[in-house]
């Protein structure tokens, strides 16, 4: 199989178009077919998105170690059938698809639109979903102007970013967010079992959404000290990747600042657990690479 190098509008093209059949061709169709058909063909073609992103991530990671070409075709399409997923599965929580177990669980009829929107990082699943969406347009932005084979420590921090990034597609998989299971609790609740009252507040759009693109952004600062640990003395040799890398930290600092300051805070006041701050897994995990960029911008000052 052999790629051509195109052009940043011939890539936009493809990708804008690409949306454009998977996000409105098709749901357009699916409106003049049966309900249950209409269903089974949305988890058809969810599972088929997320497995074809996997598939095009793979082969992705083989040209960037074989032939050591950055392929920007490939990510920009790897990032279309990632946010389509998304799209798909926000549209199934729109139309209040609960026959999809998901939906079912996060969502019901009388949950207003703009939280069945957020709903959709609720679970495990679509929280995943959701970081993938911005870890392929991280990506996709890091990977614009370089062809440079020479440049390992771009290469290697790709295929690192890549990795890690199919890791996460094969446990969206396995989670199966389209899923159609019924759970034994559906004849109970036709309409949805609904979002945790806790969980409808203002801080759920924006805690949960900064925290998702803030990981995306610190993985490409991430990957590309990994790829230079490889090799001694070795660096991003196009100016575009190292501003980026620059910028990455910056930008991936302050929205984490954000989303642990509107975490805490939510904790404190709308979710009632009497504090700002508990140590547990998630907060750890966010405050430990606050940490260490917080510590790498004061080192820069001396």
């Amino acid at each position: 199989m052999r790629f051509k190098q195109n052009t940043t509008a011939n890539v936009v093209i493809i990708s804008v178009g690409t949306i454009f059949f998977i996000n409105i061709i098709i749901p357009l169709f699916l409106n003049l077919v049966e309900f249950d058909l209409k269903i089974t063909i949305i988890s058809i073609l969810g599972n088929l998105l997320i497995l074809s992103t996997i598939g095009l991530t793979i082969v992705d990671i083989s040209y960037l170690l074989l032939k050591k070409k950055n392929y920007i075709l490939l990510s920009s399409l790897t990032m279309v059938l990632a946010i389509s997923s998304f799209l798909l599965l926000e549209y199934s929580f729109l139309s209040g698809f609960f026959d999809i177990l998901y939906v079912w669980s996060y969502s019901s009829t009388s949950l207003p639109i703009l939280y069945k929107l957020v709903a959709i990082w609720a679970g495990e699943s679509g929280s995943i979903m959701t970081w993938m969406v911005f870890n392929s347009i991280a990506i996709f932005l890091f990977r614009i102007k370089n062809q440079d084979k020479d440049d390992n420590v771009f290469i290697h921090s790709v295929i690192i970013s890549l990795i890690v990034s199919t890791v996460f597609l094969v446990i969206l998989f396995f989670l199966n967010p389209f899923n159609l299971e019924k759970s034994p609790l559906f004849f109970a609740y036709p309409n949805g079992l609904g979002l945790n009252l806790l969980l409808i507040s203002p801080f759920m759009i924006w805690h949960p959404l900064f925290t998702f693109i803030a990981y995306a952004i610190f993985l490409i600062p991430f990957t590309v000290v990994i790829a230079e640990s490889l090799k001694r003395d070795s660096k991003l040799l196009n100016s575009y990747q190292q501003k980026f890398f620059e910028f990455s930290l910056k930008i991936g600092w302050l929205v984490l600042s954000l989303s642990i300051g509107l975490g805490g805070y939510w904790a404190k006041v709308a979710l009632s657990w009497g504090r700002y701050w508990g140590w547990d897994p998630v907060e750890t995990a966010s405050i430990i690479p606050w940490f260490f960029i917080s510590a790498y911008f004061h080192t820069k000052l001396f």
